[in-house]
């Protein structure tokens, strides 16, 4: 149970991999365009039952600093017009979506490899007239944790939720999309039961690690550490970084996917994902682009989550940060000349041997020490390597959230499911570099790939080349 405030509101810690320095830092937008004109009555009202349904109330908590400058929910007995669960705002725009000066941004259809433009400025719409960008944003004022912002165009709607990382992983975000969307159709039972309040990691955390970390050899400490981040801040500081949003057809992933998988027959585990030769070929691409020497090490950093490792049986919900990564220690080399199945293999191998509950705990007892010391993550592989990340959010199905039960009614119209057919993942990192990394975020209902990305601005040129060479190479194996 929490405390209770004097002013009604009952109060409850964060569980300790909320309130990093990281999940601080990162504030984010998530974009759903659907082609069709959404009730904003309807979006309202559905998430305003939500928050009525057991713990979903902590949907509406607010942020705050303790005395000891830790983050603790303040969460309100009821909400009201005063105190709303949700800051909801509108904007109406009377042209057409297509004739928008940033329409050029959201593609209609795609039909082979593309690179999107830079989104030079979003903020007129996905942002209300005062938006959230940092943490202090919700910890001094009163503001929830949630705003959504519906920016309606007479053929389409762009629906944005903006949120602290500190209120969930993507799965976590998923589980809510989807909780509210059950609340939409009128199908509450459809809502999962959520535990909002409890440490869904303490019985880990609790645990002393059985067995020592499988790369604690390859902790960067002492003047590795500082070799490592000297050249990594020299290029923050040398080369400005861009997020730009690629986009790949099914078909050729499915090619490249095949290939790998007649390429690994023979071998001990054959099994590779769309998401391990996605993350190979975003990672041989980068070097490409990068003209990375072939002797440079490589680190692939696959963010994973843990609710099936962590939680045993039937489970409710958790809006929680719960997710660790496993890493792929490479040279360049093997990347560049090497087929895009050995790069996927490694990377699946590596998350098969770290993805396991003794592995889990010893790098949970890692982390945690070296972030109560020093106030960072540990650091593993070598001081000059290259480092990327890769978020996969595709266990998410972030597509498959359809809000078509909100759809206005028109004579002559009748109400079919309406699937996004673009998301976009923006936001702020105050401070917090996220240079080389990025999310995939999933698969559209056309079955196109989507994913995201911050690297240096000179390397989108390479990038492209790439994206046209697989152009070719489909053409000519047609």
């Amino acid at each position: 149970m929490g405390n209770q405030e004097d002013d009604g509101d009952a109060v409850f810690p964060l569980s300790f991999w909320d309130d990093l320095p990281h999940t601080r830092a990162i504030c984010l937008n998530l974009t759903y365009r659907v082609d069709g004109v959404l009730d904003v009555d309807k979006l309202r009202a559905s998430l305003n039952r939500l928050l009525e349904i057991g713990d979903w109330k902590k949907l509406g908590a607010r942020l705050r600093k303790n005395k000891n400058g830790k983050l603790e929910y303040h969460v309100p007995a009821a909400y009201s017009e005063e105190r709303p669960g949700v800051a909801f705002t509108t904007a109406q725009h009377k042209m057409k979506f297509s004739e928008h000066p940033l329409a050029s941004q959201f593609p209609v259809s795609v039909e082979e490899p593309v690179l999107l433009d830079a989104f030079t400025d979003l903020s007129s719409l996905v942002d209300d007239t005062h938006p959230a960008t940092k943490i202090e944003d919700w910890t001094s004022t009163d503001r929830p944790q949630l705003t959504v912002h519906v920016a309606l165009f007479p053929d389409t709607t762009l629906l944005t939720v903006t949120l602290p990382h500190t209120f969930a992983d993507a799965m976590g975000i998923s589980t809510f999309l989807k909780a509210w969307t059950a609340v939409l159709r009128g199908q509450e039972d459809d809502v999962p039961v959520l535990n909002g309040f409890d440490d869904p990691l303490k019985p880990l955390n609790e645990k002393t690690a059985s067995e020592t970390l499988s790369y604690a050899s390859r902790l960067l400490s002492g003047l590795r550490f500082f070799i490592f981040v000297f050249w990594y801040l020299f290029d923050l500081l040398w080369y400005r970084d861009e997020m730009r949003t690629v986009c790949i057809p099914e078909a050729y992933v499915n090619k490249m996917r095949d290939d790998a998988l007649t390429e690994l027959q023979h071998s001990e585990d054959p099994f590779v994902s769309h998401g391990d030769i996605l993350f190979a070929w975003w990672a041989r691409t980068l070097m490409k682009s990068l003209r990375v020497s072939p002797d440079r090490p490589v680190t692939l950093l696959n963010v994973f989550e843990t609710r099936s490792i962590a939680l045993q049986g039937e489970q409710p919900a958790w809006l929680s940060n719960m997710v660790f990564p496993s890493y792929t220690f490479l040279r360049a080399g093997d990347c560049l000349d090497r087929p895009l199945s050995y790069t996927a293999s490694k990377i699946r191998a590596a998350l098969v041997a770290q993805r396991t509950k003794p592995q889990l705990e010893a790098l949970m007892t890692q982390q945690r020490s070296t972030l109560q010391r020093t106030g960072n993550p540990p650091v593993f592989g070598e001081p000059n390597m290259l480092l990327l990340c890769c978020s996969n959010w595709h266990r998410g199905r972030f597509f498959s959230v359809d809000f078509s039960a909100a759809l206005a009614s028109t004579e002559g119209e009748r109400e079919t499911p309406r699937a996004p057919t673009q998301i976009l993942c923006t936001g702020h990192a105050n401070g917090l570099s996220i240079r080389n990394a990025g999310p995939i975020i999933g698969q559209d209902g056309n079955g196109n790939w989507w994913m995201s990305f911050t690297v240096r601005k000179s390397a989108w040129g390479g990038v492209q080349k790439e994206l046209d060479q697989l152009k070719h190479d489909w053409s000519k194996n047609r």
